[in-house]
C-alpha cells in the first residue's frame, strides 16, 4: 500500500513537472511570435548597480548599452550622481536626446548639472547640448496618449466612450508598487508599449496587442521609447 501511494505521488509530481515545462515552452512561442510580428528598436534604462544607463535593442534580440554614465558628479546635496533619465528617439531616430548628471561647475554648458545630451543611434558622438536645469525638461508620464489611460497600474484604452483593459495589475502602491506608466503606442495603434514596476523586481519594458489578448515582457528596463 505504501509503495503503491509513492508511486502514485511520483506520477502525479511527474506530471506537474511536465506540464510546467510545457507551459513555459508555449509561453515561449507565444512571446516568440508576437515579437517577430513587429519591428524597430527600443531605447531605455537599466540600472546597473547604483547607476542609470541607456540601453537600445531590437524588439526582437538582445540589449546594447549605448551610453555608460562613469563621470561622478556631485549633485546639489554633495550625493554623487552618475543617473541617466528620459531618452527619446530624435531626427528621425537617428540619435537618441536624454538628460544625465554632468560636471562639477553648476551653471557651466560643459560641467555642472544635470545636461541633456545627444548621441548617435549607435552611442557614439555624445554632445552636450544645453544645461538641462534651464529647460522644460523630458518628464515622466503614465500615458503620452490621451486614448491610453492607466489606472491604479493598470493600462487601459478608451475608444467610442467604451473603456478595454489590456494590462491588469495586482497589489497596486504609488510609492512602492505602482504598476505602469510611460504607455505609448505603435504608429498603427495596434501596439503599446510601457513599463510596469514591482515593488523588490524592480522595472521591466512591455508589448500588447489592443485588445489585451497578448502581454509579452521584452527586457527588465524602464522609460522605453519605440522606434517603429
Amino acid at each position: 500500500m505504501v509503495l503503491k501511494r509513492w508511486i502514485i505521488a511520483v506520477v502525479i509530481l511527474s506530471l506537474i513537472v511536465i506540464a510546467s515545462f510545457a507551459y513555459v515552452v508555449l509561453r515561449g512561442q507565444q512571446r516568440d511570435t508576437l515579437l517577430k510580428k513587429l519591428h524597430g528598436e527600443v531605447v531605455f534604462l537599466r540600472r546597473d548597480g547604483e547607476f542609470m544607463n541607456v540601453y537600445t535593442m531590437p524588439v526582437f534580440g538582445s540589449p546594447t548599452m549605448v551610453f555608460h554614465n562613469d563621470e561622478q558628479t556631485p549633485s546639489k546635496d554633495g550625493a554623487i550622481n552618475q543617473n541617466s533619465l528620459y531618452p527619446r528617439w530624435v531626427d528621425n531616430s537617428s540619435k537618441i536626446r536624454f538628460i544625465a548628471m554632468r560636471g562639477t561647475t553648476p551653471g557651466d554648458m560643459n560641467t555642472g548639472g544635470w545636461k541633456l545630451i545627444e548621441i548617435d543611434a549607435d552611442g557614439k558622438n555624445p554632445i552636450i547640448i544645453a544645461d538641462a536645469d534651464t529647460l522644460d525638461r523630458f518628464s515622466s508620464l503614465d500615458s503620452r496618449s490621451d486614448d491610453l489611460i492607466v489606472e491604479k497600474g493598470n493600462v487601459l484604452t478608451k475608444e467610442g466612450g467604451q473603456m478595454k483593459k489590456i494590462y491588469n495589475f495586482s497589489g497596486y502602491d504609488p510609492k512602492i508598487n505602482p504598476g505602469a506608466s510611460e504607455v505609448s503606442w505603435s504608429p498603427d495603434k495596434q501596439y503599446v508599449i510601457f513599463q510596469s514596476c514591482f515593488f523588490f523586481k524592480g522595472c521591466s519594458i512591455y508589448f500588447a496587442d489592443r485588445l489585451g489578448e497578448n502581454v509579452i515582457r521584452l527586457t527588465d528596463g524602464e522609460e522605453p521609447d519605440w522606434k517603429y
